[in-house]
């Protein structure tokens, strides 16, 4: 294979793990549905094979799924997220404490999963993963759920690896504009040009990544942007999802979130001064975003 069919082939080969253990198949069932030997599909998975353009397409219809899926890397069911009480991860492999009180999808988290690969490479990164307990495939659908608990601890791990540092929130964020951090969402963001209009889609989306806040805009004007985040009750009442411990990140986190989400978007090239908390109480924060 050339290096650019070997990109290929592994993009499809997640592709294709991620979809067979989201509809619940073993390797058997698939190669069955595409007319080819189980070892095949093996190789297929590992990015050794790549399929031919009939089996991708018997693939995908089998599986309903978009056959351009393998170009973006990821799929996208574009589906509000609910709360659940308890997920039902399919043939993904997650940990337990992970899949209660489920309130996030692996769109909220997409900018630290990327971040992880580009900085540490794909084979470290899913070994880390791994190690927090959860199949690194189970991201690669935008619309699967975790709880908010699996986002303090990713956090808390990447810092303990030197991945985090308050002076380098700007790195930290920056993943926030690409289109796969949104997926199918990413239009509506391309579509808006100033910065209240892109808080706006951000804010009105919000439910497509998770449902564990409350956004509003509170006041807007040529100069600042005030808005605030209000935690829901699953948060406030499960200490298991270790909400109070991560509010300092959290406030950065955000606020690097929402500024490098419009310094990067915004057409009419407005600079985003900073985007502060200004306001912190246990059931609401408030943060100003001034620009110029």
């Amino acid at each position: 294979m050339t290096p650019e069919e070997k990109k290929a082939a592994v993009k499809t080969a997640t592709i294709i793990r991620t979809a067979r253990k989201l509809r619940g198949w073993n390797q058997v069932d698939v190669a069955q549905k595409i007319g080819i030997s189980q070892s095949a599909l093996s190789k297929m998975e590992s990015g050794i094979l790549i399929p031919s353009v009939h089996q991708w397409f018997e693939f995908c219809s089998s599986a309903g799924i978009p056959a351009d899926s393998h170009v973006h890397g990821y799929l996208d069911r574009l589906e509000l997220i609910r709360f659940q009480e308890k997920i039902d991860q399919n043939d993904f492999k997650i940990k337990d404490i992970y899949r209660v009180d489920a309130g996030s999808s692996a769109r909220s988290l997409a900018p630290l999963i990327q971040l992880l690969y580009s900085e540490i490479g794909d084979v470290k990164a899913k070994k880390f993963l791994k190690e927090l307990g959860v199949d690194p495939d189970y991201f690669v659908d935008l619309d699967n759920q975790i709880n908010f608990r699996f986002f303090v601890d990713l956090f808390q791990s990447m810092k303990k690896k030197g991945l985090y540092k308050k002076a380098d929130l700007k790195q930290f964020t920056h993943q926030v504009a690409s289109q796969k951090s949104h997926g199918g969402l990413f239009t509506n963001y391309q579509n808006a040009n100033n910065c209240e209009s892109i808080l706006k889609v951000a804010f009105s989306k919000s439910e497509f990544y998770e449902v564990n806040f409350n956004y509003k805009i509170e006041e807007s004007n040529h100069k600042k942007i005030s808005f605030s985040v209000s935690p829901k009750e699953h948060l406030l009442k499960n200490k298991d999802l270790m909400f109070i411990e991560a509010q300092e990140f959290l406030n950065d986190y955000r606020g690097g979130y929402f500024k490098s989400l419009v310094d990067q978007l915004n057409t009419n090239k407005i600079s985003i001064k900073n985007v502060n908390c200004i306001s912190h109480e246990q059931k609401r924060s408030i943060y100003e975003m001034s620009y110029s």
